[in-house]
């Protein structure tokens, strides 16, 4: 664990060579250095995540080639990003998949194509999950330590968490991509805060494993769950 010589509050550009990669050192005043970083994700679904997808969402297998020709049309308009911060011993996240996706969605929704916007719903729910998945990878490359678990606002933590979480990193990095209203609903809409300890083991459960959110439509079941290495 890093901590400050002095208490004094700035930032410290430390940026590493790299695409779409920014490293900051943030210094707060509680003597722990804040380490946070952006970087751009490339979230993808394999053919077998695509056909549990369309299990998991009640959409029969002759949806697939609906559902196929779906995602190798929104994968053009991901801006996937993951941010994250970590002092002492905590990581804090927020990722996102870009304002194209609801922009599309809400076209769709316009025109009354509700099964096409309920099919990027599901869709965008899926690659959120692997983008979450790629930070977690990240934040070992970097660290060498696992997330140990997922705390969600709403769910394991306070709603209020959310802005706390955003705050906090949008403060230390430079065009922060996500905001939040009162209401604490989130731009872009395919987004998701989250929190949790750092460790030397890895888990083996998805996210799903540790969130409260039983009726969830994007859910895994107990099969899904059991990853393994990654």
């Amino acid at each position: 664990m890093l901590y400050m010589a002095d208490v004094r509050c700035q930032k410290v550009n430390n940026r590493k060579e790299g695409k779409g990669k920014m490293f900051h050192t943030f210094h707060t005043d509680q003597r722990a250095i804040f380490h946070v970083k952006k970087t751009r994700l490339v979230p993808r679904m394999t053919e077998n995540d695509r056909r549990w997808f369309a299990g998991r969402h009640h959409f029969g297998m002759e949806e697939m080639p609906r559902i196929d020709a779906m995602y190798l049309a929104i994968l053009p308009l991901l801006r996937a990003q993951g941010c994250y911060g970590i002092q002492e011993g905590i990581v804090q996240c927020a990722v996102t998949l870009g304002e194209r996706i609801d922009a599309l969605q809400e076209l769709y929704t316009q025109a009354g194509a509700l099964t096409e916007a309920y099919m990027l719903e599901c869709l965008g729910c899926a690659l959120l999950d692997k983008a979450c998945d790629q930070l977690e990878n990240m934040i070992y490359q970097e660290t060498g330590l696992y997330m140990q678990e997922y705390d969600f606002p709403g769910s394991e933590i306070p709603i209020e968490k959310m802005q706390e979480i955003l705050q906090k990193l949008s403060e230390a990095i430079e065009d922060f991509p996500i905001s939040c209203n009162e209401q604490f609903v989130m731009q872009p809409k395919k987004s998701v805060t989250f929190r949790g300890g750092l460790g030397l083991t890895r888990r083996t459960r998805s996210l799903c494993a540790s969130c409260t959110n039983k009726d969830c439509e994007s859910r895994q079941d107990i099969f899904q769950l059991v990853r393994g290495l990654r």
